[in-house]
């Protein structure tokens, strides 16, 4: 299953409504920069990454793709996934200009083709080649809701509306406002919308300074939010350290974390539980 064409692509994709916005971004489309990997025997394996559709950068992921990792994956065999992983991680020159950011939203995309051809490959879906098992759901929720933008009776009808239309037995909201009075009050009335048995979790994509957090954190035990997500800056690991030892709703974070080492050094620091 040898590597003959290598495409790249960028879709934009409207949002369900028409502006939605958290804490730091407004967004009017998702964004999915990805690339089409074809061997020689006809199967095309498609990837993509996220983004929040800046034409710009979305042109960098597309370029890194097609300029850096492209000629490096031409000729291999597509069934050495994780070889392949380290020959793009571990080239000198991209480990040089950047060992996250764009460079790894790149190969994020082109690890997932690759992981794709190599399930058409065995005839399998991804989740059972990877040794899932079907009989063991995993609970969900919905992250397309609790945007920072609506008004409250917004807010509400769509938390109720997931839980009782829908089915999630959990729902997760945005935080940030100017004053946390307004935070506060906007998870009270979702947490008496949807009741006590349903989880709550709140995201700031970190807007706040560390004593900010502490004083919002240290506010939501009392309307039993299951996690505090993103509370400050992404990579300030002795803050998510001292907030996580000070208020007692977990920490969730993730999403601006990019290699095993990052995580490792937040775990190891018990500055995260989710």
């Amino acid at each position: 299953m040898i590597i003959r064409k290598i495409e790249t692509f960028i879709l934009h994709v409207p949002v369900t409504r028409n502006r939605i916005a958290d804490s730091t971004h407004t967004l009017t489309h998702w964004g999915a920069p990805g690339v089409i990997i074809e061997t020689d025997n006809g199967l095309r394996g498609y990837g993509y990454t996220g983004t929040h559709a800046h034409l710009a950068t979305d042109r960098l992921i597309r370029d890194c793709i097609a300029n850096v990792y492209a000629p490096l994956l031409e000729g291999e065999d597509a069934r050495g996934v994780l070889y392949l992983w380290q020959k793009l991680h571990r080239n000198p020159p991209v480990q040089w200009v950047g060992r996250a950011g764009i460079t790894y939203l790149a190969l994020s995309a082109v690890d997932i083709a690759l992981w794709d051809l190599k399930a058409k490959q065995a005839g399998q879906p991804l989740w059972q080649l990877l040794g899932g098992a079907a009989a063991e759901p995993l609970e969900a929720y919905n992250t397309d809701g609790g945007w920072l933008n609506w008004s409250v009776a917004e807010l509400v009808d769509d938390c109720r509306r997931q839980v009782e239309e829908e089915g999630y037995r959990g729902v997760k909201i945005k935080v940030g406002r100017e004053h946390a009075a307004e935070d506060l009050a906007r998870i009270e009335a979702v947490r008496n919308a949807i009741g006590p048995r349903v989880k709550l979790m709140v995201d700031a994509n970190g807007r706040f300074d560390l004593p900010a957090a502490m004083r919002l954190g240290r506010r939501l035990s009392a309307y039993d939010v299951t996690w505090f997500e993103e509370p400050i800056w992404y990579d300030d690991l002795p803050g998510h350290t001292r907030l996580a030892a000070s208020i007692d709703t977990p920490i969730a974070l993730g999403e601006q974390l990019y290699t095993l080492d990052h995580f490792r050094d937040f775990i190891t620091a018990g500055a995260v539980h989710f």
